[in-house]
């Protein structure tokens, strides 16, 4: 049985070259039960799957139910190819890792670092503060880095600038409105949107480093074309529009575990090479991807079609213009409804004040269709996220 380590330990000592060693990469603020479960349960099948590196998806949900994705390290250094060309790394680059490694963002930093032969990254593994995450960033002399977009949300808020060294910062892990992403740039940050997923080894399309050259003006409708990395190849399925992708850098196996009823059991989901993901894209030409929202996501209301991705990045533009510290505690979600199919709903958290909530949603209401607007507010003491910051629906 594999030691027990941390997270960032674990990764610090994978070795690239070494193709049979597994490692199992958690969050290390699970609690030590759910660690231990995931360890035990999973160690015969993950056997039987050798020389992967192991990671929860931000789709693990529910209490007792987990998803573990299985990485080779071809995979994430097909990824880590692809994406150095991306971004034109040369030897004199260095990269500033503030991401958990047991997140891919994070873990696909040392891929990176490791396949252009660069120093080892810079890691930040302290709690986040926007402040001394500027700190940190500015003594590093680093000139790449990855955040998600709550961490650009802070940023953003206290109005901190970039370090002048810093070339290219990727925001990945969510979504990124134009507003955001407008206000970022006029603080320096060099942000190149993108999108990817645990299972294809973290980037799938990201912007080019020719859209800073433009003005973050020019981007007040939309954000900057998100452009298919070379190792990708996609398609959507006629009709729904959900992504399949065919790549090296896909994912090898996945492990399903139940720790209420303990038992796991692995399989391969691709199907003659290709995965069915769960998002709604546009593909718009050959090289070209606009991120929709999730299965699930979309919904009839009254029946008409409903985004909720579109209604929450909608809601998040709103709180930035008021107060963007309170960006996390509130989100638009449906709830089942005989008469109308669904109903909207503000989630806020307790501590927002009842006036200040009131006032977002008239105006709120007053920007979306009839049939889009929030029928109720419910009032929880936290809303539940994850390490990304990305609302963990089942929890």
């Amino acid at each position: 049985m594999m030691s027990f380590l941390g997270s960032t330990t674990e990764a610090l000592n994978i070795d690239w070259d070494q193709e049979r060693a597994s490692h199992l990469l958690l969050n290390d603020r699970w609690p030590q039960s759910v660690r231990e479960g995931l360890t035990k349960w999973t160690q015969q099948v993950r056997q039987e799957w050798p020389g992967l590196i192991w990671l929860a998806t931000s789709g693990t949900t529910g209490r007792s139910g987990y998803r573990l994705v299985g990485l080779s390290r071809q995979a994430l250094l097909s990824s880590a190819l692809a994406v150095n060309r991306h971004l034109q790394v040369l030897q004199s680059d260095h990269w500033f890792c503030p991401l958990p490694l047991f997140h891919v963002g994070g873990l696909a930093i040392l891929a990176r670092s490791f396949q252009a032969g660069l120093a080892a990254p810079a890691i930040w593994n302290e709690a986040w503060d926007p402040q001394e995450f500027c700190l940190a960033l500015g003594d590093s002399r680093a000139t790449l880095a990855s955040l998600v977009p709550t961490q650009v949300y802070d940023l953003v808020s206290k109005g901190l600038k970039a370090p002048s060294v810093l070339r290219a910062l990727v925001v990945g892990g969510g979504a990124l409105s134009p507003f955001l992403y407008q206000r970022a740039r006029e603080l320096n940050w060099p942000l190149l949107p993108s999108y990817g997923m645990t299972e294809c080894s973290s980037q799938v399309a990201t912007a080019l480093l020719s859209s800073l050259d433009r003005p973050a003006q020019d981007f007040a409708e939309d954000l900057p074309e998100l452009r298919r990395l070379e190792h990708i190849q996609w398609a959507t399925d006629v009709g729904s529009q959900v992504l399949r992708i065919k790549s090296p850098s896909l994912l090898t196996a996945v492990i399903e575990v139940d720790l209420r009823n303990p038992g796991a059991f692995a399989y391969d989901p691709k199907q003659e090479g290709w995965f069915q993901t769960e998002d709604i894209v546009s593909l718009e030409g050959e090289n070209s991807l606009r991120f929709i929202g999730r299965v699930g996501e979309t919904l009839k209301v009254s029946g008409e079609l409903v985004n909720l991705h579109f209604l929450n990045s909608r809601l998040q533009e709103m709180i930035m213009e008021r107060d963007p510290s309170r960006i996390q505690s509130l989100v638009v979600v449906a709830r089942a409804c005989p008469r109308r199919g669904h109903n909207m709903i503000l989630l806020a958290e307790k501590d927002v004040p009842l006036q200040w909530v009131e006032d977002l949603r008239q105006t709120y209401d007053q920007s979306v269709f009839p049939y889009e607007r929030m029928t109720a507010v419910e009032w929880v003491d936290k809303i539940p996220r994850n390490s990304m910051g990305k609302v963990q629906w089942g929890r």
